[in-house]
């Protein structure tokens, strides 16, 4: 009888955990700071884990919908929610900007770090992502022989593609060689690539 009363001790125990992992309220700490918001969507950022918290609203209550880790401490350049449809599907789009700036010797290298999401918040489901990183580097170096000259060479780049959000709800990955297509399936409730550059 007391090993049946343990096994169904455990067992709602574990039954407990699963439904706590299931629904996430969004909890702000005091080193949280609400960064944008409006009625359906938040963002919070936390200094001292260096994270954002994306939030949603589902009937009055805030969800979380995704924790990011950043890559600068500081508050993103800019942070944007935009919903739109696709077959009558409602998505969202998040957008937003982290600027890192890196310091030593004369040589400042600046990287922006333009993060993608578009997400299905029926679900919750993240249907796509993309990372760009563009990099400024100034050099600056004293001329010999002569008192207070410098010499500044500064010079461009960038990692990865560049994501831009079509009329028709499809998204493009480009670089300076190649554009790539990408159209929302509904059967599979996910963006496939298409070669023909149109719905599916």
């Amino acid at each position: 009888m007391k090993k049946l009363i343990l096994i169904f001790a455990l067992f709602v125990a574990c039954f407990n955990t699963q439904a706590q992992k299931k629904s996430t309220p969004a909890k702000t700490t005091k080193s949280s700071k609400t960064l944008s918001e409006n009625k359906d969507f938040g963002l919070e950022a936390n200094y001292d884990q260096q994270t954002l918290l994306v939030y949603y609203t589902n009937e009055d209550k805030k969800d979380t919908l995704f924790i990011a880790q950043t890559e600068a401490a500081v508050i993103p350049e800019k942070f944007e929610f935009k919903p739109f449809k696709v077959n009558d599907k409602d998505l969202l789009l998040i957008t937003w900007i982290e600027k890192v700036e890196n310091k030593k010797d004369g040589f400042i290298e600046t990287t922006y770090i333009t993060q993608h999401q578009i997400w299905d918040l029926v679900a919750p489901r993240q249907l796509a992502s993309n990372t760009h990183k563009s990099y400024a580097s100034k050099d600056i170096k004293a001329i010999a022989k002569i008192k207070d000259a410098t010499k500044t060479s500064d010079s461009r780049s960038s990692e990865g593609f560049v994501f831009e959000l079509l009329p028709n709800g499809d998204y493009s990955l480009a670089t300076p060689a190649k554009t790539s297509i990408f159209s929302y399936n509904e059967k599979w409730n996910r963006y496939r690539y298409n070669p023909n550059g149109q719905n599916e």
